[in-house]
């Protein structure tokens, strides 16, 4: 969920503007009493379905591409008059769109440090070895055999050099989510991902069109891919 939204109601709750409970609640004068600030939050909702590429499509997949293959699938038992933004469980607007190459994931692993659980993320030690790993990520393999550390990392390394993913996102989320201020200064966001069943059934339609659609699996130069 984009920061500036959330912070952009969080300012405007410590003006004085917001709903009338809010202001209350911290200790401030009312000056515009707002119910839905802060309370219609929407976030797109993206599902990966990862796979590594053998060498032979690691060979075949070399160049960095973004959206290379994308596509739009009424998914559904029933989808003879679906509009995009209609409010349906028999039908769902899947869209999917693939990325790949030698640095495909070095943001999503790297940098938003995704392999490691949440709490951890900040701490020095684990800043300290998502250094490290990504600066061996750029050297050349006969570079990386020169340097012990990234000797020893160079199996990770040609892992993470592997991925494929598709991603399945929901086009128009129907569950909403809202940000509070407390007295202390404590922000909190409830999300409230998948609240909408619809944002359920699209979520799941979304990745087993992912997966029934994986381009890498079903190209002729893909061999055997592991999901």
């Amino acid at each position: 969920m984009a920061s500036g939204a959330i912070l952009s109601a969080v300012h405007l709750f410590k003006s004085g503007v917001g709903p009338k409970a809010q202001i209350e609640k911290l200790g401030l004068p009312l000056v515009l009493d707002v119910p839905q600030l802060g309370q219609r939050f929407s976030d797109r909702i993206v599902v990966p379905v990862g796979v590594f590429l053998t060498q032979r499509q690691q060979q075949t997949f070399s160049k960095p591409r973004i959206s290379d293959v994308i596509g739009f699938k009424a998914f559904g038992p029933d989808c003879s008059d679906f509009k995009i933004g209609a409010h349906s469980l028999k039908c769902t607007q899947v869209i999917v769109e693939t990325m790949y190459g030698p640095h495909a994931m070095d943001g999503p692993i790297y940098a938003a440090r995704a392999l490691v659980p949440p709490h951890l993320r900040n701490t020095r030690l684990v800043e300290a070895i998502f250094q490290v790993f990504s600066g061996c990520t750029q050297l050349s393999k006969k570079e990386r055999l020169l340097q012990p550390v990234c000797f020893l990392l160079r199996r990770a390394i040609d892992c993470a050099s592997r991925t494929a993913v598709q991603f399945s996102f929901i086009s128009e989320p129907k569950s909403r989510g809202s940000v509070s201020l407390e007295r202390d200064g404590t922000v909190k966001v409830e999300a409230n991902y998948l609240d909408d069943p619809q944002d359920f059934f699209d979520a799941v339609r979304g990745v087993q069109t992912a997966i029934e659609d994986e381009p890498l699996n079903s190209s002729p130069q893909a061999g055997n891919a592991g999901a």
